[in-house]
């Protein structure tokens, strides 16, 4: 003990001594806080207001859609006006079809390369909003992105959760929500989480464009037909467009779940369409993987030849 303290008044000494419980107090009253949130247990409805709140702060959104070339406007013409029709009878109810009043399944099939990402990105930006129907829309691939689509349900899967469990957690990841979170709940939640995180009204139709469900391997079938098992049941208000490289998958999907398929096929574009467009010499310039489509389409005409 220094001079000072052994000669400073007691009242002072008091009041330091005083201040100094006080603080190991407070200190101590915190760290319990902090242990008890810690071993607190999450629960599926927990997890749904951490996502809520996460959303209406801005700190979970869904992924901006990249912007569509414009090649695909000239190219695919009849394809676009496929899309369209589906998406509008399919809001509206009125393809709907047999004694179960089944939704048929539009697929979109072509080699690697012929520009199905395209159209669905195209799909997403251009067909939906044009479409001025009260509806929004989402792009979620199974091959690699940004949400690790591919591996977050196999995660799930491991879990044996059911496949629509699995993809709605795929949902969550796409908003970039924790997997303690999303691991708690279901396709119903994560669905409504999804809306809401797009800003979607009730009245609104959400029309999810899946890409590469072909990456889902021996899964492939039970997730289409689970999926369009849920647009049946929610009559217009979630609309699906698939891509898969395989037409006979797409098919043997079809007859499996006894519904109608409108097919989509992509066909490799005429070298001379690519000659004579001088906007489609510049996108592919400027943008590698359209360049990559256009090389791609020359080497099949060529073989054609």
């Amino acid at each position: 003990m220094s001079d000072a303290e052994q000669f400073e008044p007691p009242a002072k000494k008091s009041r330091v001594d005083a201040a100094e419980v006080v603080d190991r107090a407070w200190e101590t009253l915190q760290y319990e806080r902090e242990q008890a949130k810690q071993s607190e247990v999450l629960t599926a409805d927990k997890a749904c207001q951490q996502i809520v709140q996460g959303i209406a702060e801005g700190k979970i959104s869904s992924p901006k859609p990249s912007e569509t070339p414009k090649i695909v406007e000239d190219a695919r013409t009849n394809a676009i006006e496929i899309m369209q029709n589906y998406i509008r009878d399919s809001i509206e109810g009125k393809n709907r079809y047999g004694t179960h009043s089944k939704f048929p399944i539009l697929g979109m099939s072509g080699m690697k390369g012929i520009g199905k990402t395209t159209m669905l990105e195209y799909g997403l930006t251009k067909v939906l909003p044009n479409m001025k129907m009260s509806a929004k829309g989402a792009y979620l691939t199974f091959n690699g992105g940004a949400g690790r689509s591919a591996n977050v349900f196999w995660e799930s899967q491991n879990q044996q959760d059911t496949v629509l469990r699995s993809v709605g957690h795929v949902l969550m990841a796409n908003l970039k929500v924790e997997a303690q979170q999303y691991s708690l709940l279901g396709f119903e939640q994560c669905l409504n989480l999804f809306r809401k995180a797009l800003g979607m009204s009730e009245e609104e139709s959400l029309v999810l464009f899946i890409d590469e469900i072909g990456e889902l391997k021996q899964k492939a079938d039970d997730v289409l037909r689970a999926l369009m098992t849920e647009a049946d049941d929610r009559g217009g208000k979630l609309v699906f467009v698939f891509a898969h490289i395989s037409q006979q998958f797409l098919d043997h999907a079809a007859t499996g779940s006894g519904r109608k398929v409108i097919s989509l096929p992509l066909e490799a574009l005429p070298i001379d369409t690519w000659n004579q467009k001088k906007d489609w010499k510049e996108a592919a310039r400027e943008h590698a993987g359209n360049r990559l489509v256009m090389e791609q389409f020359i080497v099949q005409h060529k073989k054609g030849h």
